[in-house]
């Protein structure tokens, strides 16, 4: 988790969207890190859910197995 929160920093719940999940991978660069990373922070805010912690599920797009970051 630690290079997630620190590219999340201080962005907010709000803030995990689809362009915020791309943008993420394409900083990460490392095929299949960012995908598995990104899992990670997916299950974190399930279980936020599930505890009540946000009022509602918040989605994470996962870029596609083999994810390859486009250079440039």
């Amino acid at each position: 988790m630690a290079k997630v929160l620190s590219w999340w920093e201080k962005k907010r719940c709000s803030d995990v969207k689809p362009s915020t999940c791309e943008a993420y991978a394409k900083f990460r660069g490392a095929e299949g890190a960012a995908r598995r990373e990104l899992e990670d922070l997916r299950a974190a805010l399930r279980l936020a859910w599930k505890e009540r912690i946000v009022t509602h599920p918040i989605p994470v797009v996962l870029p596609p197995p083999g994810y390859r970051a486009s250079a440039g």
